[in-house]
Formats: C-alpha cells, structure tokens, sequence
C-alpha cells in the first residue's frame, strides 16, 4: 500500500530556517538602532537649529542683542534660579518659535514643564543650555553670549550660542564656561555623552550638537570648542 507523502519541513530544515533568520536579525538589529539613533540626533540638531534662529530674530528686534539668561540680579541675569525673579531666555524667545517643543531633545531624558503656577518655563527641563556669561570684568569676562550685542562677537560663526546640557552638564540651561576651566572640567559644564556610547568621562572621546551665533548647527568634538568656542570677546 502506498501511504501519500507528508508536505512541509523535517526538524532540521526548520533549525536551519531559524538559525539563518536569527542570524540576519542580528545583523539588522545594530542597523535599526543605528538609524534610530540617527533620526534623533537629526531632530536635536534642527530643535537647535529653530532655537538658534529664534535668538537671533530677538537680537534683530532688540538692538542686535541677544537676550540675557534672565533679567535677575547678577551680570545679565547670570544668576536667576527657580523662576523667582521672572522669565528666563528661553521664555523671552518662546514667541519667535513653531513650539516650545524645540526646546525638547528626543535623546535627553528630561522634559520641559513650567513652574508651580504655570507662568514660566522650569529651567530644569531645557535639553540645552545658553551660554551666558558669569561676570562683566577680570579674567573670564569674555566667555559667553547671553545679554551681548552681536558687533561684540569677534567670531560669530566660531562662537557656540547653545549646546547640548541639562543631563550631565549644568541643569539650569545655561552654559558657564570660564577662565578657570579646562577641558578636563568641560563635561560638568555641557553633555558630550548625549549622542554618543556612554564611558569613562574621557572629554578627547566626547561630542556634542552645538549652535553657533551666525545661526549654523553641528555635531561638535568638545575638544574642538574649548577654549575659544566659548569665548565670545578676546580677553
């Protein structure tokens, strides 16, 4: 008696079928995340890129000068903390951008909120910090760009406006980079580890998005912005 034949795969066919598709899942995996990891390095650079526009549009409407970090006490509103003395930059160019949404990096783990009372952005939630200035005389005195008119900067398309900050980095969304620092000392100021594998806080391996003051965006070595990628007037 001829009994019919059985369609379909033997055991080994089938382990041969799974150990080749195991195989090309992993070697898409690395791919996908390497995409994803791209899309949202792409989407940082151009919330930097709709912030940066929109302090320079302020600049255009205020006598060619940048807004200040806040309008507290301290050289141009350096010291403002915990929305107790008003606005900060952030909330001064609000009407200049799509959304506030910009100030949102889909790689921070952060998010952006406003204050008990809902009057002003929390400084805390910003993925980017401002570089602002800590005094107005003696040594450091030209480093930052907050509360300065634009003919001040001697190298507008080499001086970072906003940089990736607020994980690593000082969390008030400013950047306060100063005489005394070092590029051992540059990765308590800014986040270089944002789009990159985390490791030894080694600041030669570190990168980070940067925005500079002629409005241009890009993926900036930190070893490449120190010292004078801060420094706004030659001292």
């Amino acid at each position: 008696m001829n009994h019919p034949r059985r369609s379909g795969f033997s055991w080994p066919e089938l382990l041969t079928v799974v150990a080749i598709v195991a195989t090309l899942a992993g070697g898409l995996l690395p791919v996908l995340g390497e995409s994803r990891a791209r899309a949202r390095l792409n989407t940082c650079t151009e919330h930097q890129y709709l912030v940066a526009r929109a302090l320079l549009a302020y600049a255009d409407d205020y006598d060619r000068t940048l807004p200040p970090y806040s309008p507290g006490d301290g050289f141009h509103g350096a010291n403002g903390w915990l929305g107790g003395d008003g606005p900060r930059w952030g909330d001064a160019i609000v009407p200049y951008l799509p959304s506030s949404e910009a100030f949102n990096c889909p790689d921070h783990l952060g998010a952006l909120s406003v204050y008990p009372g809902g009057r002003w952005l929390n400084v805390f939630g910003y993925s980017y910090g401002y570089s602002t200035p800590l005094t107005d005389h003696g040594p450091g005195a030209g480093y930052g760009v907050a509360g300065r008119r634009l003919s001040e900067l001697a190298t507008p398309a080499a001086t970072i406006m906003l940089a990736d900050t607020g994980t690593t980095g000082d969390p008030s969304a400013r950047i306060t980079v100063g005489a005394y620092d070092t590029l051992d000392t540059l990765p308590s100021r800014v986040d270089g580890f944002r789009h990159a594998r985390r490791g030894p806080l080694n600041a030669a391996a570190l990168a980070l998005v940067a925005a500079y003051a002629d409005g241009h965006v890009k993926w900036t070595p930190l070893a490449e912005t120190f010292p004078a990628g801060w420094m706004a007037v030659p001292e």
